[in-house]
């Protein structure tokens, strides 16, 4: 039988032989991680740069996705297919549909005639309210939320008062609380404002343009017109969104998020 102590000499000695010294190996890590400190500090701006832009463009991409599939799924309803269809019919038809005006000749201080003519049209809620709400109106709410000065929002709330009756249903303080810290927004043809099952975060108020929605347990689809606000019931009992609203045109919308 082979001796032990012969197998431990027969054994390589290599790894065992010099005898590493402690402190050299401290030496050799301090040494490896000044390297890699040094590497970092190194990297040059440019590169930083392209790697965040990377990453910003990957955002990008990930939001453009998440928006197509929210359309995507949206124009898949049987409703929006029929929705569209009517919109077309309409829009055709407004083309092509003249006002009808009352006409009534008048006598004046000359003894001349002249002609006096009314259309009903130009008195509606959605005739009236175009342009009452002015470019002047526009810049103030374009100001970041809760800087307005205190007399340009008394410009506003007496704007948004002589458009809109629910407005008028707050009392004065909330109106001006409301145009403090509402924001501004303009949306184009179809774009989807709220979308049903997800949970509610303000309430709105349009401004211009129509809107349509297919409220909670209806077949047929109804419009917002200038002046309305939607969005506040299920805010009130805390529910998910009970119904999808669309833009039908292009619309402006003041928006009051729920902090």
């Amino acid at each position: 039988m082979d001796d032990p102590e012969l197998i431990r000499l027969d054994t390589p000695t290599r790894d065992l032989w010099p005898p590493k010294d402690p402190n050299e190996e401290v030496e050799e890590e301090d040494e490896e991680s000044e390297e890699e400190d040094e590497a970092e500090e190194e990297e040059q701006p440019y590169v930083k740069f392209r790697r965040m832009a990377r990453a910003v463009k990957m955002l990008i991409h990930v939001c453009h996705v998440c928006k197509s599939l929210l359309v995507t799924s949206v124009s898949q309803e049987s409703w929006f297919a029929l929705l569209d269809n009517l919109i077309a019919v309409t829009t055709l038809q407004q083309s092509q549909k003249k006002g009808r005006e009352f006409v009534r000749l008048v006598q004046n201080g000359a003894g001349k005639f002249m002609q006096l003519t009314f259309d009903l049209n130009d008195y509606k809620q959605q005739k009236q309210t175009e342009g009452l709400f002015t470019d002047e109106i526009r810049d103030i709410m374009r100001q970041r939320p809760g800087t307005r000065k205190q007399d340009k929002v008394d410009e506003v709330v007496k704007c948004l008062k002589s458009m809109s009756k629910q407005f008028r249903e707050y009392p004065f303080t909330v109106q001006r609380k409301i145009v403090q810290y509402s924001f501004y927004d303009k949306y184009k043809h179809n774009r989807v404002i709220l979308r049903e099952g997800l949970a509610p975060d303000g309430i709105y108020f349009n401004v211009s343009g129509t809107l349509i929605t297919k409220p909670e347990g209806r077949k047929n689809t109804e419009e917002i017109h200038p002046g309305d606000k939607f969005g506040e019931e299920d805010l009130i009992c805390g529910c998910a969104r009970r119904s999808t609203v669309i833009t039908r045109h292009e619309v402006e919308l003041l928006f009051l998020h729920r902090f």
